[in-house]
């Protein structure tokens, strides 16, 4: 997911949703945001979602729930200058969006925990490949284990050495 929100109608809805998401067996990767590195937009904060975080920031909150804490983002990956897919009605209108990051008239120059999440849904994506009876807190806990080791960056290799 590369929505965010800090809006608490709309931040109580997609909490809702990612926790029905995850009760049924989805796993859902969420762009921590980049509104400021102070605080993790909606619905990244959720304990039940593998937050993205840009490896350009390497910040991390530490939030409780009931009476244990979790840190987010979980983990960390490439976000800077990663070309992605543009949208022929894409708005320049926000920050950072200049038409000098136009890549051609298909792809687009971005920057951000959004280019973060797609590298490490593809991590999930890999490990339900390897194995499809895994479920979103199996994978989240590979995911967040192996990237412990390396300072909370994804590094799939990592990754499929500590499944053998």
């Amino acid at each position: 997911m590369s929505i965010g929100t800090t809006d608490s109608v709309i931040s109580s809805a997609l909490l809702n949703a990612v926790k029905g998401l995850y009760e049924a067996d989805i796993t859902v990767v969420a762009a921590a945001g980049n509104e400021n590195h102070f605080r993790i937009s909606s619905p990244g904060i959720s304990p039940y979602v593998i937050t993205a975080g840009a490896i350009e920031d390497k910040t991390r909150f530490k939030f409780k729930t009931g009476r244990s804490f979790y840190y987010k983002p979980d983990i960390f990956a490439p976000s800077e200058n990663i070309i992605s897919c543009r949208s022929k009605n894409f708005s320049f209108a926000a920050a950072n969006r200049g038409s000098e990051r136009i890549y051609n008239e298909n792809y687009i120059s971005m920057s951000g925990t959004s280019m973060a999440t797609p590298m490490i849904s593809g991590a999930a994506a890999l490990l339900y490949q390897y194995n499809p009876s895994f479920t979103p807190r199996n994978v989240k806990k590979i995911l967040n284990s192996v990237s412990a080791s390396n300072g909370y960056v994804l590094n799939i290799e990592k990754v499929f050495k500590s499944l053998k």
